[in-house]
């Protein structure tokens, strides 16, 4: 039975945000390492003058917009991928497995319908427990919290279009930072989408294989060969053309070494949205890890909430406040530029 509400991941085509998970928990733990005092969630601003957002955004236009335009064009591709398709090269029979589990899941671009997408994610396993919030509108704006409860660590990373910041634990403070420096993370907003990033899985080959039961479900099975004789098998239902899982064939070891199963499947988006798994847990060599998303919802956030923390706005109105004086400071030591000479009557200007 499908629940018609929310989310989803793991496996092979889980890689890409996989890595940016462990790459923010790996910030996160290397803070804990130098400071062990449990943290608590970041600290709100410390009383001093009051900026209103709108005073804050007129006095940081030219600092927001500097940083931007450097950055903006290579980061919203990093959070926009390229709409996906089945590959050109897949046999005909093939495609048209996977054009109809396409089909049932919701498209190959699910998410490019809507105004704004919010989940939770938590990893468990032996090689982290981390729970990350992500936010995500297109512009783009983006907000990502994480929790290691293992460390007692929180990190915070937000951009809402204009001004880009940090809550950094190894010096408990806030700080305003490169826009690209959030917008690298900011394929992690993609990661309900796992169905439409298996199916098109790249490859050297596709085969399909004879049926077999997988976790207990009758399975269509599609073989992806790899490079070095790698390959993986991409699990369907034979009822319903729903994913199951995967598992991956390692040359070096001459066995299956990975396997994943989707499961608790739900609808994002109504009747008509997007098919995601509650939960994927993957197994291999180094044991089991499980994938658990929550709170999934679409086009329920506005611009308030990718607003940066009073303490943040205050740091780029006064870092704007200094540039600005430092720009009356050169004007005001440049030495006066010499007028003109003047032609004498009827005569040529003397150099």
């Amino acid at each position: 039975m499908i629940a018609r509400s929310t989310s989803w991941l793991s496996g092979a085509a889980a890689a890409p945000a996989l890595a940016l998970v462990a790459g923010l928990a790996a910030q996160a733990c290397s803070c804990a390492a130098q400071d062990p005092t449990p943290a608590t969630p970041p600290p709100a601003a410390a009383p001093g003058t009051a900026v209103t957002p709108s005073q804050a955004r007129t006095a940081v236009d030219t600092t927001a917009d500097s940083a931007l335009a450097a950055a903006e064009e290579p980061s919203f591709r990093s959070v926009k991928p390229t709409p996906r398709e089945l590959p050109s090269e897949m046999p005909p029979d093939v495609r048209a497995l996977l054009q109809r589990a396409w089909d049932e899941v919701g498209g190959p671009d699910p998410l490019a319908q809507y105004k704004s997408l919010q989940f939770t994610m938590t990893t468990l396993g032996s090689n982290v427990h981390a729970t990350i919030t992500v936010k995500f509108a297109p512009g783009p704006r983006l907000l990502l919290r994480q929790f290691l409860p293992d460390q007692g660590v929180a990190l915070e990373k937000g951009f809402d279009g204009r001004l880009a910041w940090a809550y950094k634990p190894d010096s408990k403070s806030w700080e305003v930072v490169d826009p690209n420096d959030v917008l690298r993370h900011g394929i992690l907003w993609d990661t309900p989408n796992v169905f439409s990033r298996a199916l098109t899985m790249p490859g050297l080959a596709w085969e399909i294989r004879e049926p077999e039961a997988f976790a207990g479900t009758p399975c269509h099975v599609v073989r992806i060969w790899k490079s070095g004789g790698k390959w993986v098998e991409l699990m369907i239902g034979q009822a319903n053309f729903i994913p199951v899982g995967t598992r991956t064939f390692n040359p070096a070891l001459d066995r299956v070494d990975q396997s994943s199963q989707w499961l608790e499947l739900m609808r994002v988006g109504g009747d008509q949205g997007f098919l995601v798994p509650m939960r994927s847990v993957t197994q291999t060599d180094m044991g089991q890890n499980e994938m658990v998303f929550s709170e999934v919802a679409v086009d329920t956030l506005t611009p308030q909430d990718f607003e940066p923390p009073q303490v943040i706005l205050e740091m780029a109105a006064a870092m704007e406040r200094e540039r600005m004086m430092r720009q009356r400071e050169a004007a005001r030591v440049a030495p006066p530029s010499a007028p003109p000479r003047q032609a004498p009557p009827g005569g040529t200007t003397v150099p």
